[in-house]
C-alpha cells in the first residue's frame, strides 16, 4: 500500500513537471522551423512558398491588422514577402543562425498577404525567475514589445522584462506598417545591457 502511494505521489509530481515544462516559451530564437507541407506561389516574379503557420512557425501566433494568420511564407533567398521564415544559407548568414524571420509590412504580396498592415507575433510562457530583459536582433528595430498588452522599455534590441520575472505572460512583438528587415535572435538574459546599467 505504502509502494502504491509512493507510485502515486511520483506519478503526480512528473505530471505537474510536464505542465510546467510545456507552459515555458518555444521556439524563441526560430531554429525550431519545420517547412512541410509547402505549396509554391508567385511574389512579385519570384518563386517562393508558403505552409502552415503552426509546423513551420511553432510556439508563435502570427496576426495581421489582429487576425490570426493560418499561413506564413517561407524561403531559403532574401525574399520577405509579409511574414516570412527564412533559411539562411549557410556560412553566408551565421549571425541570424538556421532560420529568421523577414517581415516586409510596406509591400502589398498576393496570396492573403496583407501589405501595409500592422503584423505582430505574439505567445505565452513564463519568464524565467533571473531575467532581466530579452534581447533580439533586427536589420530594422521599429518593433513595438508587449507583455500582457501592456507596452514595455524597449531599445536597442534590449527589453526591460525585471517586473515580470518568474510570471507567466503573453509576450507580443508589434512590426509596424513601414517595417522591413529581418527578426532574430529573441532569449533572456540574466545580466543587463549596457544601456540598462546606464539608466
Amino acid at each position: 500500500m505504502k509502494a502504491f502511494d509512493i507510485t502515486r505521489i511520483l506519478g503526480a509530481a512528473e505530471l505537474l513537471c510536464v505542465f510546467a515544462s510545456a507552459m515555458d516559451f518555444q521556439n524563441l530564437e526560430f531554429e525550431d522551423g519545420i517547412p512541410s507541407g509547402l505549396h509554391d506561389v508567385v511574389v512579385e516574379g519570384v518563386h517562393v512558398q508558403t505552409g502552415d503557420a503552426g509546423k513551420m512557425f511553432p510556439g508563435w501566433q502570427v496576426k495581421y491588422d489582429g487576425v490570426v494568420s493560418s499561413s506564413i511564407y517561407y524561403d531559403n533567398g532574401p525574399v520577405s514577402a509579409g511574414m516570412t521564415l527564412i533559411y539562411n544559407v549557410p556560412g553566408s548568414q551565421t549571425f541570424y543562425g538556421r532560420y529568421s524571420l523577414g517581415v516586409s509590412a510596406t509591400l502589398n504580396f498576393p496570396d492573403q498577404d496583407p501589405g501595409g498592415r500592422l503584423m505582430s507575433i505574439s505567445q505565452t510562457g513564463i519568464v524565467p525567475k533571473d531575467a532581466v530583459g530579452l534581447t533580439y536582433n533586427s536589420t530594422d528595430l521599429r518593433i513595438k514589445v508587449l507583455v500582457n498588452g501592456e507596452l514595455v522599455p524597449a531599445r536597442e534590441g534590449f527589453a526591460d522584462l525585471r517586473k515580470y520575472a518568474g510570471s507567466e505572460v503573453s509576450l507580443e512583438f508589434d512590426f509596424q506598417p513601414s517595417y522591413i528587415g529581418r527578426f532574430d535572435l529573441v532569449k533572456f538574459t540574466s545580466v543587463p545591457e549596457p544601456s540598462t546599467l546606464a539608466l
